[in-house]
C-alpha cells in the first residue's frame, strides 16, 4: 500500500519531515550547549516554546516556518530585530536534503524512520564542529 505511493508524494513527505527534523535539531543545536532543556519548562531553560536568543520573545507559529520565515524575515527576530544566524538555515536545509535522500531511496520504510531519527543527532554533531553556529 505505501509502496504504491506517487514518487512526487514521497518526495514532498521526505521534505516535510526534513523541515521537521531540521527544525528540532537547531532547536537542539541551541539549547543543549547552554544547559536549557528541549522537552520541559522548568527555572533553567526560561520557556520551553521557541524564542529570541536576544530579546526571549516567545515564537509564535508564523516565525517558525522553517528556512520560509527567516527568509521572510531577511535573518532577524520579528520583535527586536537583531540578526538569526545564517548556520540555523543551512543546518534546515542540510537535514532536508538528507531526509529526501533517505526516503527517495528507502521509500517510506521502517529503514528510512530508523535513518531519519539519527539525523538531528548527526547533523548536531556536524554543526558543533564544523558549522560552530552562534546565537
Amino acid at each position: 500500500m505505501i509502496a504504491d505511493l506517487p514518487p512526487l508524494l514521497i518526495v514532498v513527505f521526505g521534505v516535510l519531515l526534513g523541515f521537521a527534523l531540521g527544525s528540532f535539531t537547531t532547536c537542539v543545536v541551541y539549547r543543549i550547549p547552554r544547559g536549557l532543556s528541549i522537552w520541559r519548562n522548568d527555572k533553567a531553560s526560561a520557556a520551553y516554546r521557541s524564542f529570541c536568543p536576544q530579546c526571549r520573545s516567545v515564537l509564535t507559529a508564523r516565525d517558525l516556518l522553517p528556512v520560509l520565515s527567516w527568509l521572510m524575515l531577511r535573518g532577524r527576530c520579528r520583535h527586536c530585530g537583531n540578526p538569526i544566524g545564517v548556520s540555523y538555515v543551512v543546518i534546515e536545509i542540510a537535514v532536508v536534503i538528507m531526509t529526501v535522500i533517505i526516503v527517495g531511496h528507502y521509500g517510506i520504510s521502517i529503514t528510512a524512520i530508523i535513518l531519519c531519527a539519527m539525523l538531528p543527532v548527526l547533523a548536531g554533531l556536524w554543526s558543533f564542529f564544523v558549522l560552530k553556529p552562534r546565537p
